[in-house]
């Protein structure tokens, strides 16, 4: 046992002995070997034979790295290509997406009118969006009215413009039977061939306002612009043009788009086919076109002259927008219409009231499109025929009815305010959704929403004697301060503008009229609003049923008498 026990202990010792052994011989060596090489950290085309490579290594090391370049490359490449086709296919997809759903809203049309317009059109036609199948429904639409174009013979009724309702008697002006038979057999085949609705579903979004611009109206287009920036209305604006000639460029492309609003040229939405026949419209027959041209689904419609006197922005999205689709207001003359209208639409007549002002008004073209379409055949054969009987006063009052008419025609709801402020130097608008509330709740003062100013007063070149020149009453801003601003902003201090005699108006008058302005303080009226109708969320269900019962349900469809035999 003892001889076990050494002999356990001498193993032991012996592997110790063998590890320092070990360790110490690998110190020795370490110490007396070369070193080894070491990877350079260093470029490529900086490694030398110097550090173990030879020239031949040398260029095998770049012959490889250059191939695994390549590769990476192509890998990159084939990567990037594949990310194009992916978009490219979900392009695809969207756009035959897009197609057949507009097949399938003109299928349903169809069903619902056999004789609508028939236009062909293929993807290609919408890849960017409706507009090339749109102007294509146009131009059948114009072709249509130009196969059924009848014409009226002149009458002479000497009736002057008043704002006394007529009585339908004294409007009675007769034509010859024959005529008005022809004229609504005509009236019938362009109806007819109108959609019953808007055909392409990605032709309208979002909501915007739209004025007419060229020469003046530009400048003018501008002041309204800024007015209604001051009420801290944020929706685009759209200014069209009649033609080419009148795209200014100081204007388009640097006054407009920090004002977040944009020239339209005519002929870019409509084509040259018949951008040259809508041109020599006058500016209020051309307005259903530039409804229809508008890329807005909900537009508001602003006379170039029509100041906001607070931000129209939530009348767009308000609970009595989605009930009406069309606000108005009512004009500062009754109508003269003709009974003869109702004889050649087929409708009973209707008692006369006001005229539509034509100046302002909003309209959501979804529920709209047929109104419009027909305001637009209306206007087209206005000289021929319509104007003839919408306005037989003197005055013209009323003769640009067309879309109040349409409206009517086509059994849609508008709801035209009835409260109307002559100031003089402007015409006062009031909110109709106020009004609206004061019909089922008690009665409280309708602030302000539209100012109509004078066009001629926005002149720089013909002022010169300071004073208010739009007045001091029920104003919810200084609006004569606005103007002044304005116009020393983009004429005084601008190198492109399209007056030229204004060295008296920025000289003498700009200073004067701003101290007279600022001595001749004016009170601001209350501008909030009265809050019951709001958007839908925010209008509680007790007041939709009250409006619903006292006021929405009272509304009656139109009565229709045969057609001719």
């Amino acid at each position: 046992m003892r001889t076990s026990r050494l002999y356990s202990r001498l193993t032991t010792a012996s592997i110790v002995l063998a590890v320092i052994l070990l360790l110490q011989l690998g110190a020795f060596y370490s110490r007396t070997a070369a070193a080894a090489p070491k990877v350079s950290a260093e470029p490529l085309d900086e490694i030398t034979p110097k550090r173990g490579l030879t020239p031949a290594d040398l260029e095998a090391i770049k012959t490889f790295e250059a191939a695994r370049f390549s590769k990476d490359q192509q890998r990159l490449a084939d990567d990037q290509q594949l990310d194009v086709l992916r978009v490219y296919a979900a392009q695809e997809k969207e756009l035959e997406d897009r197609y057949l759903a507009s097949l399938r809203v003109y299928e349903e049309l169809a069903e619902r009118k056999p004789n609508i317009i028939k236009i062909y059109y293929t993807r290609k036609d919408m890849r960017h969006g409706s507009a090339t199948v749109f102007r294509k429904l146009m131009e059948a639409f114009l072709d249509v009215v130009d196969r059924n174009s009848v014409v009226l013979e002149d009458q002479d009724p000497e009736l002057e413009c008043s704002t006394e309702i007529a009585d339908f008697s004294s409007l009675d002006v007769k034509f010859p039977e024959e005529s008005i038979k022809k004229l609504s057999r005509a009236h019938k085949q362009v109806v007819d061939a109108i959609p019953g609705g808007n055909p392409f579903p990605d032709l309208y979004n979002h909501n915007g306002y739209v004025m007419l611009g060229g020469g003046y109206r530009t400048w003018t287009a501008l002041l309204g612009i800024k007015a209604l920036r001051r009420t801290g209305s944020t929706l685009p604006v759209e200014v069209f043009l009649r033609r080419k000639s009148d795209y200014n460029q100081a204007m388009c492309e640097n006054v407009f788009p920090s004002l977040n609003a944009q020239c339209v040229v005519l002929s870019d939405r409509y084509g040259d086919r018949i951008s040259p026949r809508l041109e020599s419209l006058e500016d209020k027959a051309l307005v259903p076109f530039l409804l229809l041209a508008s890329s807005y689904e909900k537009v508001f419609w602003m006379d170039s002259n029509v100041f906001a006197a607070v931000s129209p922005d939530d009348m767009f999205e308000s609970w009595l927008g989605t009930q009406y689709g069309f606000f108005g207001w009512r004009g500062k003359y009754a109508t003269t219409l003709n009974p003869a209208y109702y004889e050649v639409v087929r409708l009973n007549p209707r008692t006369p009231e006001y005229t539509m002002d034509e100046s302002a008004f909003l309209l959501d073209k979804q529920q709209n499109f047929e109104n419009l379409m027909l305001a637009a055949y209306y206007e087209l054969e206005g000289k021929n025929s319509f104007h003839k009987l919408f306005g037989q006063a003197k005055c013209g009052a009323g003769k640009h009815d067309s879309l109040s008419y349409a409206t009517l025609f086509c059994d849609r709801r508008e709801f035209r305010s009835q409260l109307l402020d002559d100031m003089g130097g402007l015409r006062l608008q009031r909110d109709p959704i106020g009004e609206f509330e004061n019909m089922f709740e008690e009665y409280r003062p309708v602030r302000p929403m539209l100012y109509e100013v004078d066009p001629a007063r926005l002149n720089p070149e013909v002022l010169t004697t300071p004073g208010r020149i739009f007045g001091s009453h029920d104003l919810t801003y200084d609006v004569d301060m606005l103007v002044l601003e304005t116009m020393d902003l983009y004429v005084c201090h601008a190198n492109d503008h399209m007056f030229k005699n204004v060295g008296t108006f920025c000289n003498d008058y700009v200073e004067q009229q701003r101290r007279y302005l600022v001595d001749h303080e004016i009170a601001i009226v209350n501008s909030s609003p009265r809050g019951l109708v709001g958007r839908p969320d925010d209008t509680s269900d007790e007041v939709k049923d009250r409006a619903n019962a006292e006021v929405i349900s009272k509304l009656v469809g139109v009565d229709r008498l045969p057609e001719w035999e």
